[in-house]
């Protein structure tokens, strides 16, 4: 159960990573 908490946080944390790397490239973009 523990290592299913801790792969459904690296799941999130990738998404997280995910969506902040894909503002920062339109927003280079919209610069």
């Amino acid at each position: 159960m523990f290592q299913k908490i801790i792969g459904t946080f690296n799941l999130n944390g990738r998404i997280w990573i995910m969506i902040i790397f894909d503002k920062e490239v339109v927003g280079r973009k919209v610069l």
